[in-house]
């Protein structure tokens, strides 16, 4: 799964794979997205990457029990998206 997201925890774009887990993406947050939260989660690959600069690598596991490794990079020229890959593992 791969998606861009926006500092404000939006997610701008979504490929078809995340669409398909996930559904609809327009206005809503990540955390509300990905795990039905009300606020962001406390240790956040994404937010250590908007503020680092630098990629971030690590393991999620959902509450399904399926587990995830993924690649949080932010784009270059300071552009205020990061890119997200998600591989099942």
């Amino acid at each position: 799964m791969v998606h861009l997201q926006a500092r404000d925890y939006t997610i701008p774009w979504a490929d078809e794979e995340f669409l398909s887990e996930y559904g609809p993406i327009t206005g809503k947050k990540c955390y509300e997205i990905m795990h039905g939260r009300d606020k962001p989660c406390v240790q956040c690959p994404t937010f250590e990457a908007f503020e680092t600069r630098e990629n971030v690598i690590s393991e999620w596991h959902r509450k399904d029990g399926r587990k995830f490794l993924t690649v949080v990079e932010p784009l270059p020229n300071d552009l205020p998206l990061l890119v997200e890959y998600a591989v099942e593992i």
